[in-house]
């Protein structure tokens, strides 16, 4: 599979690593909004942000979207 979101041959697609992040990023979101740390607006921008630079192809926008997922379990 390429690893270059711009050699895909089609937009949206995530490579396989991405699902593991993908989850992590949702559990962490789930866990704040739980925790009253984000507001369910908030969780819908983040998952619309992430949503759109997949659609659109943008690898450097996927990439800091499923970091976020990251960032927010190593605070907790």
């Amino acid at each position: 599979m390429p690893d270059d979101l711009n050699d895909f041959p089609r937009r949206g697609m995530l490579r396989d690593r991405d699902h593991q992040r993908l989850d992590d990023l949702l559990t962490a979101l789930l866990a704040d909004l739980a925790a009253g740390a984000v507001t369910a607006d908030q969780v819908r921008i983040e998952l619309a942000h992430l949503i759109g630079a997949v659609d659109i192809g943008n690898r450097t926008e996927v990439d800091a979207s499923l970091d976020l997922g990251r960032k927010r379990a190593q605070r907790r």
